[in-house]
């Protein structure tokens, strides 16, 4: 549905990435430590330049 709405604005095309969608399909491994990274991704998203502006509890602040 968005490609569409994105046709229709007249908006760049984001490639589906099927690989990704793959890999959530088989889901995350038997393991601990496993982590999807959004804080990073929320880092680059705001521009931020260091994870503790970005997460709500750093080390010196916990």
């Amino acid at each position: 549905q968005q490609i569409k709405r994105n046709c229709v604005r007249r908006l760049p095309q984001q490639p589906i990435d099927q690989n990704l969608l793959d890999a959530l399909a088989a889901g995350l491994p038997d393991c601990s430590g496993v982590a999807l990274g959004v804080d990073r991704l929320v880092m680059l998203a705001l521009g931020a330049e260091s994870l503790a502006d970005v997460i709500a509890f750093t080390v010196d602040r916990a």
